[in-house]
């Protein structure tokens, strides 16, 4: 029950994540081309990279 309960929460934010970004992505890049597209989910992939770099480096030095 508890697995079908967290799969269920993981699905669902990640279904909310994913809209959200693709949301974001088409109202600041305005693509008008798949390219476009594309960068705008480059960049927020190397922000997200970016992100977990900085917070692992955070706990590494605790």
């Amino acid at each position: 029950m508890s697995a079908g309960i967290a799969g269920g929460l993981v699905g669902g934010i990640t279904y909310l994540l994913t809209s959200s970004l693709s949301y974001i992505t088409v109202s600041l890049v305005n693509p008008s081309s798949q390219f476009q597209i594309g960068l705008g989910y480059g960049i927020f992939a190397l922000l997200g990279l970016t992100i977990l770099y900085v917070i692992h480096k955070l706990v590494k030095s605790v």
